[in-house]
């Protein structure tokens, strides 16, 4: 089963984020940068989620210290990891792609645009790996 790590502090794109995703895949939600590492680090042994999605201001741990602290623990080739900015911010995109995120999404991001660039993501991931 493919799996979706979300941390995002804010329940209504939370919820818009579920509905861009099939309902054969595990989402597994965060609130903040600590839950995030906390559910990550539950994830079953020798296992990681397939997609980590993470907004870049969050309560706790946030931005390019949180990219690195999953980085550490899910290795770029392993798992995507996009980063939701508030606004478009080149030296926040910047900061997270130097910490190791894949891609970085501006909020606010039209649902349809998101599941698209998303599954995009996931496409050239999975033929790749």
């Amino acid at each position: 089963m493919r799996s979706i790590l979300l941390a995002d502090g804010c329940s209504t794109d939370a919820r818009i984020f579920r509905t861009c995703v099939p309902p054969d895949v595990l989402v597994r939600e965060a609130r903040d940068g600590r839950e995030a590492l906390r559910v990550l680090e539950e994830w079953p042994a020798g296992t990681h989620p397939d997609l980590v999605v993470l907004a870049y201001r969050l309560p706790r741990l946030s931005g390019p210290d949180l990219v690195r602290a999953v980085r550490r623990r899910v290795a770029a080739g392993e798992a995507p990891v996009i980063v939701l900015t508030p606004v478009p911010d080149e030296a926040a995109e910047a900061a997270a792609r130097t910490a190791g995120a894949d891609e970085v999404f501006a909020k606010p991001i039209a649902r349809e645009e998101f599941a698209s660039r998303a599954r995009a993501i996931l496409r050239r991931w999975l033929s790749s790996g």
